[in-house]
């Protein structure tokens, strides 16, 4: 994953956060540390898919780290390199 797909990931993340000026890291949760509520993890779910132009399975949402930044950057970089 290029310095630029990883920036625009966390753009993308980040766009549902009120504080703009927060940093995500690789332990990051995005419900734990960044309160996003189930409707929030789904658009920016959503928004991943349509930006990098692919879906996520089924088996990649259930992981239990899925909701983990730096997991999330692994799933997104793996399916990228498939395409």
């Amino acid at each position: 994953m290029s310095k630029e797909q990883l920036l625009e990931l966390e753009r993308i993340v980040l766009s549902h956060h009120d504080n703009k000026e927060i940093k995500v890291e690789d332990d990051t949760n995005l419900i734990d540390d960044l309160g996003y509520d189930s409707v929030s993890v789904m658009c920016v779910i959503g928004e991943i898919e349509e930006h990098y132009g692919f879906e996520f399975e089924f088996e990649d949402l259930n992981k239990e780290d899925f909701l983990v930044y730096g997991t999330l950057v692994n799933i997104v970089s793996n399916k990228i390199n498939r395409l």
